[in-house]
């Protein structure tokens, strides 16, 4: 389990002084009722989920009076432990996906037949299915996807800690991820 000591630690220095969400980030430079606002959000993120920023959680452990140091050791275990649990959950194996853009704006799900065992024979499934629809993208493993369009293979999705996984899809500028797996 991914624990949040880094949360905890900020938090029992922050109580321990009194002070509320909304005056440390005052004390941090906010100013407006929104800044205050948005920055007590992004701390208490910190303190109950997960210290994502690492440039905040210097500032406030700097602020609180904590051993930076210290901090940073913590920062670097949470990172290694966080890759750790992605690379497990990447690593399970799944039944590969394929969704289809039946028309602009809309894709449906198709079901990869389940004879269909070897990397290769579902990517050739998915590229004959390509003939039939605009695209398609087809979700081998939580690490990787690939798109085909009119019979064609038009892009390689490499999934790592931070960037979509599995099958995505580019509309517009927006990436949109679809469903991996039960």
């Amino acid at each position: 389990m991914v624990t949040n000591r880094i949360g905890e630690l900020i938090a029992t220095a922050r109580q321990g002084r009194g002070w509320s969400f909304g005056e440390v980030s005052r004390l941090l430079g906010a100013v407006s009722a929104k800044q205050i606002s948005r920055l007590s959000l992004r701390l208490v993120q910190i303190e109950r989920e997960r210290a994502a920023e690492r440039k905040l959680v210097r500032k406030a452990a700097g602020l609180l009076g904590l051993d930076l140091d210290l901090v940073d050791k913590l920062l670097d275990a949470d990172c290694a432990e966080e890759l750790r649990a992605w690379n497990e959950w990447a690593d399970e194996i799944v039944r590969p996906t394929l969704h289809a853009k039946a028309i602009p704006g809309f894709w449906v799900c198709l079901q990869v037949p389940e004879s269909m065992v070897t990397e290769d024979e579902c990517i050739e499934f998915a590229r004959d299915q390509s003939q039939r629809f605009e695209q398609v993208v087809l979700g081998l493993s939580r690490r990787a996807s690939i798109v085909f369009s009119r019979g064609q293979l038009v892009n390689r999705v490499q999934a790592m800690p931070g960037r979509l996984a599995m099958s995505v899809i580019k509309i517009g500028r927006s990436l949109v991820q679809f469903e991996a797996s039960e």
